[in-house]
């Protein structure tokens, strides 16, 4: 009982205190109680100091199948070969281990080698051929069975959809002489994760009843096909939910604060859920808050190890994924060799590892490391098939999507995305056409292709057809209307439907502010700057202070522009400086031209877009000092001109996720810079009459 309860501590003082009086069934229930708490090494203890007379054949069972469980396979392997005698239940639990490590040859041959196979056998080898894409043995296997169960049903199922066979898989679903939950779970997850949702929601709204797992497969699917608010409205009329919930959920998000906020609300965590949220960081950029969740990680497996090297490879940073790797598994020299150190590796690895050396251009190292895999499922071909994909290498590509034993929505997806990377528009085109099914990044693609090729007409009708629509989608359609810089009620009237329908982000904002300084709105810029950190939580970028400077600059108000990029909270680059710069030369504004031009050279040397400057940047030398990286890293403040941004902010912690300070005022002009004063203390005497900012 106290085994069962997890009390491993209290089994053993009563297997202690029972003395000469144990027998083959107490020494059984002792070992099973640190098998069932993962505790092997005492497991296999009191295995080695079991009397030869106690030791059956159950007590080999229950060893070789704590071995199984917890993924000591090699140990359950040579544990088998060991075994005195063996029965189905010792057959069927390394059967079971080697279709787990998608070891076919080695599940065929072990197959083969049973005096009597029974049903669990014949499911096993149904479920292994589809696990390697022989969906044709696979069905080969199940026409052979002796007998059916539902289970044997469950998996022949399972085999077409996770294959994305849904026809078929339906036929063999519709055909079955009985259904149990897990029948219908089968196929609505399947519908599911293929982003197949509205066939979802009609199958889960006609299954008989619905359990945990129904709830789950609903909130994955919305969590796949990115539509967040439905995921939302999905999990808050769950009757329960369980880690599990919370984790997908989580996955949900695409943009890490909102994650974050609901991580912090999680009754309990686990080690997916640190891995959700530290890929999402990952995945925004946020490199410096990953390290930090990584840091504060109670545990950690093989997919925090995934994480960490494929976040730092997919921005360009192999040399950190060196150090942390470093840490956990010893000193590595080069970047290549994170890989080949890892304590295990595993499909998930490869995958990882494979844009590395597709950024880099590596084709031929990721071409042979992809040839050492024994056994190959559908997400690493497509991963090497997009590894062309970025680098050109169409044919390629082509031909590793032609070679896959089994191809889903994500591989037609890819070699679509391939297409249009590379700007074949017709191809495309006729690819689109003949996918077997489409999801919202199929539509997001096709989508994307008409934008960047300039067929604005073509990408409206594509985007009025998509019925399901997520936050891609309607940026990319805004990005075509607020660039264009003559069709801005267009793209406000857009930007007004996603705001009403919560589908804005960052990068929505960043679009209206682009559409802003195209036609010169200030007073809309700015409302728009202050909203989106008020309004909708979304901290304001390095990429949105420059879009209002710019907005403030193409209008004519290149003082603010200054001021602005002064003082934001992000040290200007040469780029910055250089949009400073044309427009002082659009208004002809010398003066100000000067003061950019200077910072240009500063930061540019080589630069010759202020070249016509000269003269005036040594007549108007100005030099603002930023605040030292120490006091960066204090979270000092940056000071806002309040005239830049009118009477509403910047309001203490509205702007930018820093703490702003009470409402400041500007005391005087030192060529444009400029220095700042609290409105407590006393005004100095000044020459002109600038006002109160």
């Amino acid at each position: 009982m106290y085994g069962r309860l997890g009390s491993s501590e209290s089994a053993r003082d009563i297997f202690d205190a029972m003395g000469s009086s144990r027998n083959s069934f107490s020494w059984s229930l002792m070992m099973n109680a640190y098998a069932r708490n993962s505790l092997l090494r005492e497991a296999r203890r009191v295995f080695d100091e079991m009397p030869e007379r106690d030791r059956n054949l159950v007590c080999w069972n229950a060893l070789l199948a704590a071995y199984a469980q917890t993924g000591h396979f090699e140990d359950a392997e040579n544990l088998f070969d060991q075994m005195p005698g063996r029965d189905l239940v010792s057959w069927n639990t390394m059967l079971n281990a080697f279709v787990t490590i998608r070891d076919l040859d080695q599940t065929v041959k072990l197959f083969e080698s049973i005096p009597e196979p029974n049903l669990i056998s014949w499911t096993s080898m149904v479920t292994a051929n589809a696990q390697c894409g022989h969906l044709k043995e696979s069905r080969r296997m199940f026409n052979d069975m002796p007998q059916r169960d539902i289970v044997s049903w469950n998996a022949m199922v399972a085999a077409f959809t996770q294959c994305g066979s849904f026809e078929e898989g339906k036929l063999v679903f519709d055909c079955m002489p009985e259904r149990d939950l897990a029948t219908w779970n089968v196929m609505l997850t399947a519908y599911a994760q293929a982003g197949q949702m509205e066939t979802a929601e009609t199958m889960f709204e006609e299954m008989p009843r619905q359990d945990l797992g129904s709830w789950n497969a609903m909130l994955t699917g919305y969590a796949y096909s990115g539509s967040t608010r439905k995921a939302k409205d999905c999990f808050d009329r769950m009757p329960q939910w369980n880690i599990i919930s919370w984790n997908i959920m989580i996955s949900s998000y695409t943009h890490a604060d909102q994650a974050k906020r609901l991580f912090d609300q999680m009754p309990q965590r686990d080690v997916v859920s640190f891995n959700v949220i530290l890929a999402l960081y990952f995945e925004n950029a946020r490199l410096e808050e990953a390290i930090g969740v990584f840091d504060a990680m109670p545990e950690r497996n093989l997919v925090t190890c995934n994480s960490v090297l494929s976040g730092y490879a997919q921005n360009g940073h192999l040399g950190f994924a060196k150090q942390i790797f470093g840490e956990m598994n010893g000193h590595v020299e080069e970047a290549k060799h994170i890989f080949q150190i890892m304590p295990q590796k595993d499909l998930v690895s490869l995958t990882s590892i494979l844009p590395a050396y597709a950024q880099t251009g590596h084709l031929e190292d990721a071409k042979a490391l992809f040839d050492q895999m024994p056994e190959k499922d559908v997400v690493l071909w497509t991963a090497m098939l997009d590894a062309y994909g970025q680098n050109g290498k169409l044919e390629l590509a082509k031909g590793i999507f032609d070679d896959m034993p089994c191809q889903n929505l994500i591989s037609w997806n890819a070699m679509l995305v391939a297409y249009a990377q590379n700007g074949y528009l017709e191809e495309v085109k006729h690819f689109f056409d003949v996918l077997p099914q489409r999801s919202i990044v199929s539509w997001n693609t096709m989508l994307l292709t008409y934008t960047l090729s300039g067929h604005i007409l073509a990408a409206r009708k594509t985007f009025d057809q998509i019925g399901e629509r997520d936050t891609i989608t309607w940026n990319t359609i805004l990005s075509v209307y607020a660039q264009s810089g003559t069709q801005h009620v267009e793209a406000f009237d857009l930007f007004t439907r996603m705001k009403l329908l919560d589908s804005c982000d960052g990068a929505s904002f960043a679009l209206a502010l682009i559409s802003c300084s195209y036609i010169g709105n200030v007073s809309k810029g700015r409302e728009l700057f202050v909203s989106m950190a008020t309004d909708f939580g979304i901290k304001p970028s390095k990429q949105h202070f420059c879009c209002m400077v710019d907005v403030f600059a193409r209008s004519g108000h290149l003082l603010k522009a200054e001021e602005l990029l002064l003082n934001m909270p992000f040290v200007p680059d040469a780029l910055e400086w250089r949009c400073l710069l044309g427009a002082s030369r659009s208004h002809n504004r010398v003066r100000d031209g000067a003061r950019a031009a200077s910072f240009v050279f500063d930061l540019d040397p080589k630069d010759t877009a202020g070249s016509q400057w000269d003269v005036p940047t040594k007549r108007f030398n100005t030099r603002v000092r930023f605040p030292p990286p120490h006091a960066q890293a204090m979270n000092i403040p940056p000071l806002v001109c309040r005239r830049c941004f009118g009477s509403r902010g910047p309001q203490r912690g509205s702007i930018s996720g820093v703490n702003v300070p009470e409402p400041l005022r500007c005391e005087r002009r030192v060529f444009g810079a400029r220095v700042f004063a609290r409105r407590s203390e006393a005004p100095r005497a000044r020459k002109s009459s600038s006002g109160e900012s």
